[in-house]
């Protein structure tokens, strides 16, 4: 085996460390290259600095590869007849692991932009399921109907992205009491990565963020109108001071009549918070039975397991503006930030550094930019560097 092939495997093993691909074997391949001289560490760090590669694929995209990796053999074999031997060994790794290193991710690798930031982490879009009370499971993005029949006989049209009832379909005052009547429900259901906006029968918009998902009535039966809440929704409630418009979320009850609020209440949320655009709604515990009144501009927070109330004034657009398209943050906490942004982006994030959870970032970005774009920015401003693994995001201190 000649001295370039050698180098070239073990620049392939380079490149499978660094991805986190290696095998064991390989791993004890790269440990013993590494000890063996310091100038292979230096070599070695070279060949996997992110910026170094990002600005090589940034001209490198147009070689011809093949072509020229073949020219340098025959080059180098010309050369080698007129350079001592020396000299030849002590240039020849530092010159030949980064060419082959980069030819092996440009014209051998399966999937040559999967080292490091190349990997797009594409945003989310339209996506959901509506389960219907007779227990139809729908896929709102594949299934080509565009109006589904209830079994109360109204109407929801399909639009992009988007479901309402065609009718405002009230139960009247006398159906009202008739207490045999009850509420059929339909669940809809957001996955991470996807995010709906919904119409309800009495006119009532509601925007569902992505792993969501919502209950709801088909028509409204009785003096109250309540819907169910899982994860976040931006509501935007059509006003009727004779039925009051319940959000149930996560152990705490949102009563409005007529108002535009937003509700973030995941399962794993410590805190659930409404937060008051306008109108005014009533906040209440459903384990301590706490309420307090909301005025816009306002958030009431609820401790999840022990149910106490807090309420503070807001920026109320950094709650709300992931319905217009963007993210929002005002010195919000890097782990907190990465919570909101996997679920969109439908990523793991795995967190490698000390403190780096509790470190703080403000930023208006948009929301359907590539992730890369969002985090090369945290990393301009020092805040972090970053590696992705498919649809793992890998986070570091910057260093």
């Amino acid at each position: 085996m000649t001295k370039e092939i050698k180098t070239f495997k073990l620049a392939k093993i380079l490149a499978k460390f660094i991805q986190d691909e290696a095998s064991d074997d390989e791993k004890e391949v790269v440990s013993n290259w590494l000890e063996s001289s310091p100038s292979n560490k230096a070599l070695f760090e070279k060949c996997k600095n992110e910026q170094n590669q990002r600005r090589r694929f940034s001209s490198y995209e147009k070689i011809d590869w093949q072509k020229d990796f073949y020219a340098f053999l025959n080059k180098k074999k010309r050369l080698e007849f007129k350079l001592k031997l020396y000299t030849t060994l002590k240039y020849a790794a530092a010159l030949f692991i980064p060419i082959a290193f980069t030819a092996y991710f440009f014209f051998l690798s399966d999937n040559p932009f999967s080292f490091n930031k190349i990997t797009v982490l594409t945003a989310g879009g339209n996506k959901a399921t509506l389960t219907m009370a007779d227990g139809r499971l729908i896929d709102l993005v594949s299934d080509t109907n565009k109006l589904y029949r209830e079994r109360d006989g109204s109407r929801l049209v399909k639009g992009d992205g988007s479901l309402s009832y065609n009718t405002i379909n009230m139960i009247s005052q006398e159906k009202i009491a008739d207490r045999t009547l009850k509420s059929i429900y339909n669940k809809l259901n957001v996955p991470r990565g996807g995010e709906w906006k919904l119409t309800l029968c009495d006119g009532t918009k509601v925007w569902v963020n992505a792993e969501s998902s919502l209950s709801y009535p088909v028509s409204f039966v009785g003096n109250k109108r309540i819907v169910y809440l899982s994860g976040e929704a931006y509501f935007e409630v059509a006003e009727n001071k004779e039925i009051p418009f319940i959000v149930v979320a996560n152990k705490s009850e949102i009563e409005v009549l007529g108002t535009s609020f937003n509700v973030k209440a995941y399962k794993e949320d410590v805190n659930i918070a409404t937060t008051l655009v306008e109108g005014s709604v009533k906040y209440k515990s459903k384990i301590t039975n706490e309420e307090v009144i909301l005025e816009p501009g306002e958030q009431g927070v609820m401790h999840a397991i022990q149910g106490y109330i807090l309420k503070q004034k807001v920026d109320v657009s950094y709650y709300t503006v992931w319905k217009d398209g963007r993210f929002a943050f005002r010195k919000e906490r890097l782990e907190d930030i990465m919570a909101r942004l996997s679920k969109w982006y439908d990523i793991e994030v795995e967190f490698r550094g000390k403190g780096l959870k509790n470190k703080t970032f403000t930023g208006n970005l948009k929301r359907y930019d590539n992730l890369n774009q969002i985090l090369e920015i945290m990393e301009e401003n020092k805040l972090i560097s970053f590696k992705v693994r498919k649809n793992r995001l890998i986070l570091e201190n910057y260093d």
